[in-house]
């Protein structure tokens, strides 16, 4: 009776230091991944990549579909899409028809938010932080020139960035494009603008200048963005994952 009291105490005292040294790893962890960026495992990386890659293709079949309907592009709306303190939250299309037969956010079911763990944590708090900016005009070397809109998504983390382009052109790298600040967050109203050129990515794993394709994920090393004063604030290497949604004429 005593040895078998002494064992079963001696198992639960084995049980307890166990659980303790997990919680202190899990807690560990937690901790950690507070930190900057944050360490998330492969598994996280290629699941969040994998939604927003689903989201980009979500957005532009809506798209797709409206022209389908017969919304010419100047008549798209993307009202409601991006998450902004800028201009390019309105959106406003005085070309769209009343009735909202050409509203995007109306075909993919509200403003597309990014999951938290997709994100660069040290911008907490940043404009667009979980949300888009619209570029009208924005390209990236290797995804074709004018007339040309994109949704964009700041402050994707490292290991998401590079895991989307892993699954778009099977290198798991970030281009870096050129140092020279960029803002190019203009609302789209139903005009197409030629745009002042293309942003390039000098250090590139695909080659040449090319950031991309008319989907992709580059590294900018200085981004021009906004605070809710309308003052330009620059922010440094952040990730910018991007995609088309509309082609103008």
């Amino acid at each position: 009776m005593f040895i078998r009291a002494r064992r079963a105490s001696g198992n639960a005292l084995f049980l307890i230091l166990i659980a303790v040294a997990l919680f202190a790893a899990l807690s560990y962890a937690v901790t950690r991944s507070g930190r900057g960026q944050g360490g998330i495992s492969k598994e996280v990386a290629v699941l969040e990549a994998g939604q927003l890659l689903g989201l980009a293709n979500s957005t532009k079949a809506a798209t797709d579909r409206l022209r389908i309907l017969s919304c010419a592009p100047s008549q798209v709306s993307l009202t409601g899409m991006a998450k902004s303190t800028t201009v390019a939250a309105a959106n406003t299309n005085p070309n769209s028809p009343a009735d909202r037969s050409c509203h995007v956010i109306d075909v993919v079911g509200g403003t597309p938010a990014i999951s938290e763990a997709a994100l660069d944590k040290s911008y907490v708090g940043a404009p667009a932080y979980g949300g888009l900016y619209v570029g009208n005009p924005f390209c990236a070397s290797g995804d074709g020139f004018a007339n040309r809109v994109k949704l964009v998504a700041p402050y994707v983390s490292d290991q998401v960035c590079a895991e989307i382009n892993r699954q778009l052109f099977g290198v798991a790298s970030i281009p870096v494009s050129g140092t020279t600040p960029i803002n190019n967050w203009t609302a789209f109203e139903g005009t197409f603008y030629p745009g002042p050129g293309c942003v390039s990515c000098p250090s590139s794993p695909h080659g040449g200048s090319i950031c991309g394709g008319d989907v992709g994920c580059f590294k900018q090393p200085q981004l021009d963005d906004f605070n809710t004063s309308g003052q330009p604030v620059t922010k440094m290497n952040v990730n910018m994952f991007y995609w088309e949604v509309l082609v103008g004429p």
